[in-house]
């Protein structure tokens, strides 16, 4: 009898001391979440970014120290920002296609003042190959520009640098693969059109649109966006059965927590990766001087940040096909973006960061 209470008294204090371990590592786990959102980048002031800039290229710190910048104070129709690291290869093919639009549409260039014209803003990203010089040597500096950062500091401090740096009432990001085809920029222009019914959008009696942005039924009353997303989530069936399986399980598990963490409680945004993106100038300064996250993320915060200023934005499906020559690692970049994407929603949620 004596053993048997022993043995029952001996399996209670273990069970105690699991539950004890159990409890002591959450909370720990906890407290360390705590200190890492605690501990998350605020948003690099806007003076402190020209620190950032290699002195030996054209930087525009006009607009960096501006806290209310507006399209009143722009100087050019369109800005283009093209976020480039070691893409000497790729970024001339599609600097060609890019100004072979641009001047067949808007014409070149007439002056400062002239609401056609346009700029392109080239942000090195700390590249280590001779991509920005070879910018510099083949085109027009009052048309093309280029900033350079000192050191590699990502994608989202890249784009940030160049629409702080724009002067262009509409600014777009596009990136230096040459992945989208350029001329479908019209397609999101026309969605920053006040009262403009896109392609694949029909009106019914109600006066609400139907649009059908890659197959989706979304109603949304007749309004002007201030953003414009590209999407290739018209491709995605395709996609899947090119991917590998693992791409496919990637992809479909991120997809969810988007939907689930950012998307929630706002409006559907089926594609928030693709680096075709079009923004009024009001938008762009609004978003980007609160941007926090530096590479991958950052376009899921943009979603964040949207939604917190009311801002409204179109999904638009765009022509995209895969260029050789990337480097991104697609394991490492999604975990990158799972550890961003849980920072950003707590980090709002719990008020670590605020916009200003």
């Amino acid at each position: 009898m004596s053993t048997t209470a022993g043995a029952s008294a001996s399996l209670s204090m273990s069970t105690s001391s699991v539950v004890s371990s159990i409890v002591v590592a959450i909370v720990a786990v906890l407290i360390g979440m705590v200190f890492w959102l605690l501990l998350s980048q605020e948003a690099v002031p806007e003076g402190a970014l020209v620190d950032q800039l290699d002195p030996e290229y054209y930087i525009a710190p006009h607009l960096l120290g501006k806290a209310n910048a507006t399209a009143a104070e722009t100087k050019v129709g369109l800005s283009v920002i093209i976020p480039a690291y070691n893409e000497e290869e790729r970024l001339p093919i599609m600097m060609k296609e890019t100004l072979d639009f641009l001047e067949t549409t808007y014409g070149k260039p007439t002056g400062a003042t002239s609401k056609k014209s346009y700029e392109i803003i080239v942000v090195d990203d700390g590249s280590e190959d001779s991509g920005a010089l070879m910018v510099l040597k083949t085109y027009d500096r009052e048309t093309v520009k280029v900033v350079k950062l000192r050191k590699n500091r990502g994608k989202g401090f890249a784009v940030r640098v160049g629409m702080l740096s724009a002067t262009g009432e509409r600014r777009l990001m596009v990136d230096a693969d040459g992945a989208t085809k350029f001329s479908d920029l019209a397609k999101l222009e026309k969605q920053l059109g006040a009262g403009v019914a896109a392609e694949g959008t029909k009106k019914t009696s109600e006066g609400v649109q139907e649009n059908y942005v890659e197959g989706v039924q979304r109603r949304h009353e007749d309004q002007q966006h201030q953003i414009a997303f590209g999407s290739r989530h018209h491709l995605s069936q395709e996609a899947t059965v090119k991917r590998a399986w693992y791409r496919n399980v990637l992809m479909w598990g991120l997809h969810f927590l988007v939907r689930l963490l950012i998307t929630a409680n706002g409006q559907p945004i089926h594609d928030t990766q693709c680096g075709f993106k079009l923004f009024t100038a009001d938008a762009a300064e609004k978003l980007f001087r609160n941007l926090h996250i530096q590479r991958w993320a950052f376009d899921l915060e943009l979603v964040v940040l949207a939604q917190q200023f009311g801002l409204s934005i179109a999904e638009v499906p765009v022509t995209w096909h895969e260029v050789p020559g990337s480097k991104l690692s697609i394991v490492s970049a999604t975990l990158s973006m799972l550890k961003d994407m849980f920072k950003i929603r707590m980090c709002y949620l719990t008020g670590i960061w605020r916009i200003r």
